[in-house]
């Protein structure tokens, strides 16, 4: 651990020392600033907020989030949820900035910098966000879907007359008495419908199961 940090200081000093070589250039000119290091740099720090939002803020926050939010309790979820961003999340979150910008590698590599037997983080961490992208490219698809069937202009969830089969749908405009029915809505019923369509009956069956 001391080893580490020794190497730790030494490369801060090697940066400091690279800093100051740093060719100066006029404060009236917009030029881009060169290093001699060769390391980018960002153009102003409103560029490096947008790229943090974009890297943190995602599909699970927009969709996701809200949903669970509901299941969990609506407003009693919120407390857990917020000690758990101050002082599990925000942590985590700093520490990949900060290990990104002091190695300047991409995340296979970087815990193999920090230390070798941490390089399977890394590896790890790739192969979830790929599986992530899967899941979430699912979502988006049925988004899309949905958003071109609502391009028409008699939109085939608002009743139960949409040349679907929709057996088991109600309606809000009915007011009258039913015994031992289904009361589901035709929004719902379309979903599973149009998810029939997709993916097939057999195969819809089996993730419901595993689920």
């Amino acid at each position: 651990m001391m080893s580490f940090l020794r190497r730790m200081c030494a490369r801060c000093s090697c940066s400091k020392k690279a800093s100051s070589d740093a060719v100066e250039v006029p404060q009236d000119e917009e030029v881009e600033e060169v290093r001699t290091d060769g390391r980018a740099q960002w153009a102003s720090p409103t560029e490096f907020l947008l790229t943090c939002v974009g890297y943190s803020v995602g599909l699970g926050n927009v969709w996701r989030f809200p949903y669970l939010c509901y299941k969990s309790g609506g407003g009693a979820f919120m407390l857990p949820y917020c000690l758990m961003i101050c002082f599990i999340g925000m942590p985590l979150l700093f520490m990949e900035y900060a290990f990104g910008q002091y190695f300047g590698v991409g995340s296979l590599t970087i815990f193999k910098k920090v230390c070798p037997m941490f390089q399977g983080i890394g590896i790890g961490y790739v192969m979830l966000n790929a599986l992530v992208c899967i899941y979430y490219n699912v979502i988006i698809a049925l988004s899309l879907y949905y958003l071109f069937a609502s391009f028409t202009a008699h939109l085939p969830w608002a009743t139960c007359d949409n040349g679907t089969h929709l057996l088991n749908t109600t309606i809000s405009e009915l007011n009258k008495t039913f015994l031992n029915v289904n009361r589901t809505s035709a929004t719902e019923e379309y979903f599973h419908q149009s998810l029939e369509a997709l993916y097939g009956k057999s195969e819809l069956e089996q993730s419901q199961q595993g689920f």
